[in-house]
This record gives structure tokens, C-alpha cells and sequence, in this order.
């Protein structure tokens, strides 16, 4: 992994397998940080290499000030499209802190299907819930306890709530609701656009007994404290490198399995990879499928289905790779 430091403002690309077109993320603020970028550019060529593609995985950051922000991306994107885009080096998308509008330029360059840009909640929701769907061992009758709510999260629980699953906790923006009753697609969607707030603390949800829990956002969100999982039998996360590997052994050693959100979280990904004229619906559709053969291979490994994850990545890895990347997609 390799980092390269921009010349014209403070930003960076780090690149994972760079002697191949690498993709991922860029994110803006005050408070980026090299190693976490490092952390995201890890996850991509896992994910690639699931799907038989021998790509690799970046990360771009700016590290600004709000009152810097318009100066320092226009200083990333003009400098960007000339060293890693138009060489076909970098590709990258906006992650925190940015809008797919100010990185247009570099997106000319980028050869990925623009579907997995424009359509991301709904691919990312296709995943969402059927990792969910193995993790529970079914929908049907099964509860979840959600730790945020994002467009793609609320998706994916009015998917497993019309399947027949129950959202008996919810903690959004500070507050918690917790109903036995279960919470409906229309409540989710109103308490994450801001028009309905939870009547307790966000706290209220933790330790919560559920089949599924969904971790706050946020790289290590569930790290050396794995209350907020206690109650659950298992834990997905909605956004990369939530868990970290302590928090991973702890859990397992209660019997709580965590489960790889990088895998859950493919749909972009996959989609990037499609025909561009291949219609919206069918890039959806194929996304459950390929999530759910991965991770049914993936439980039955004796170490946990990250790890089982980790090593069919690996596999083919191997097939092209004199070494492996040094360090597995976890934070």
C-alpha cells in the first residue's frame, strides 16, 4: 500500500495493489486521517476479488477547514484528473464530507458503469438485506435493533419488514424508540428525514435483545465496549470496518457472530463492474444472490464468517499475486 501525497493542497490517494487501477472513496474534513483511508482502500480489493476481478482499492482525502473547502477541491480535482484519473491510476467517488457534482471531472475518466454512483442506497440496500437474511437465518418472524439510520438502511428494513421481520429498536440523531411492536417503513422513513424523534435516549437501544443488530456508523464503532451488541445474536454492519477484532473475539466468545459488511455492502461495487446499458432493476436484483452465496460459504468456517470471507478473497488473490496484502479488511 502505497501513499501519495498531492502537491497543490493538503490531500492524499492511498493505494492498495497499485500496479493496477485502483477505486474507492474520497473523503473531505478538518479531521482525515491517513490511516483510516488506508483502512477503506483495504476493503475494495476484497471486494473485487470476490468477484473475480484483479483490481485494487484506494482512498483519497482532503484534510480542510469548512472555510478552505471550495479552494482545496478544486486544488484535489485539477491535480487529481491529471496524475490518477486520466493515467487511470485512481477513480474515485465521494464519500463523507463531498458530492459526486464537485469530483465530475474526475468522474470522465473513470470506466465504471455510472449506475453504482446514481443508484448506491438501493444496491446497498439489496446487500443490506441479504446478508441480514443469512445472518438471522432467516426474515420471516426475525427482529432487528438498528444502531443509525441511513436512506439505505431504512430500505433495507422496509424490505425485511415487509418479508415479515420486526425493527423493534431504532437510535437516530442523538434518540432511541424502542417498540416490541415493531417500528413500520413509514416510522424509519419519518425519524430519518427529521420529522419523528425517538421518546428516549439513543442509549435506550443498548443490549437490546434481538436477532440482528446494526451498529452506529463509523469506523470502530463497536470496539473494546460491546454493549451495545450484548442482546443480539448477531451483528451486521451498514458501513465498513465498524468492528474492530477485539470486539470480534469478544462477541463470538458470547455466542453474538459478526458478520462482514464489506461483503454486505458489494452491490456498488458489482454494479460498477456491469454493462452500461444494463438495466437498473437487474443490477439490483443480481446483488442479493452473489451476497448470499458468499456469506452461506462463508459461515461455516471454524473461525467465523469474516474470516471465511477474508480467505475466499484470498483464494483468488493468490491466483495473481506473488504476495498477499498485508493486513485483512478489519479496523
Amino acid at each position: 500500500m502505497k501513499l501519495h501525497k498531492l502537491t497543490s493542497t493538503t490531500a492524499w490517494a492511498v493505494l492498495d495493489l497499485e500496479d493496477v487501477p485502483c477505486f474507492g472513496p474520497t473523503t473531505l474534513g478538518p479531521k482525515v486521517l491517513q490511516v483510516n483511508a488506508k483502512l477503506h482502500a483495504r476493503a475494495q480489493p476484497y471486494r473485487f476479488a470476490l468477484l473475480g476481478e484483479q483490481l485494487g482499492g484506494g482512498a483519497g482525502g482532503i484534510k480542510v477547514d469548512q472555510e478552505q473547502r471550495s479552494d482545496a477541491v478544486a486544488a484535489f480535482v485539477s491535480e487529481g484528473e491529471s496524475e490518477y484519473a486520466a493515467a487511470k491510476v485512481f477513480h474515485t467517488e465521494a464519500g463523507w464530507g463531498l458530492s459526486d457534482d464537485e469530483l465530475a471531472p474526475l468522474h470522465a475518466h473513470d470506466p465504471r458503469n455510472p449506475a453504482f454512483r446514481e443508484h448506491a442506497d438501493a444496491l446497498h440496500a439489496a446487500g443490506l438485506v441479504a446478508a441480514a437474511a443469512v445472518a438471522m437465518g432467516g426474515v420471516e418472524g426475525r427482529t432487528l435493533s438498528l444502531g443509525h439510520l441511513s436512506p439505505a438502511v431504512v430500505d433495507a428494513a422496509a424490505q425485511l419488514v415487509d418479508g415479515g421481520a420486526l425493527v423493534t429498536a431504532v437510535a437516530h440523531r442523538g434518540a432511541g424508540s424502542v417498540d416490541v411492536a415493531g417500528h413500520s417503513a413509514d416510522r424509519l422513513g419519518a425519524m430519518l428525514a427529521g420529522e419523528e424523534r425517538g421518546e428516549a435516549d439513543a442509549d435506550a437501544v443498548v443490549g437490546v435483545d434481538t436477532d440482528l443488530y446494526v451498529p452506529a456508523a463509523g469506523l470502530r464503532s463497536i470496539d473494546h465496549d460491546t454493549a451495545a451488541a450484548g442482546g443480539a445474536g448477531a451483528v451486521l454492519g451498514a458501513t465498513d470496518l465498524v468492528v474492530t477484532p477485539r470486539a470480534v473475539a469478544d462477541l463470538r466468545a458470547r455466542q453474538v457472530e459478526v458478520w462482514p459488511e464489506w461483503v454486505a455492502r458489494i452491490g456498488p461495487t458489482m454494479a460498477g463492474l456491469a454493462d452500461g446499458d444494463t438495466p437498473v432493476d437487474e443490477l439490483v436484483a443480481a446483488v442479493g444472490p452473489r451476497v448470499t452465496d458468499v456469506l452461506r460459504d462463508a459461515r461455516d468456517h471454524e473461525d467465523g464468517p469474516i474470516i471465511g470471507a477474508c480467505i475466499a478473497a484470498e483464494d483468488f488473490l493468490r491466483t495473481w499475486r506473488d504476495e498477499l496484502p498485508f493486513g485483512r479488511p478489519l479496523p
